[in-house]
């Protein structure tokens, strides 16, 4: 749930390059740790390329 809710519910979203979208959602259960998914959208269907916990990241 925490990756489909990320992607169509996304706090921030960072497209950095064209076959690559970054989207970003606090999760609260995780005790307010960002979780990032990486999707490439030029692909049909949109392919997830990776998905963690950003350390960099904060709430």
């Amino acid at each position: 749930m925490g990756v489909l809710n990320t992607v169509l519910f996304p706090d921030r979203v960072d497209e950095r390059k064209e076959d690559e979208v970054h989207y970003l959602k606090e999760i609260p259960d995780a005790k307010g740790k960002v979780l990032r998914v990486i999707i490439n959208p030029t692909l049909s269907p949109h392919r997830v390329i990776t998905v963690f916990f950003d350390r960099r990241e904060r709430s």
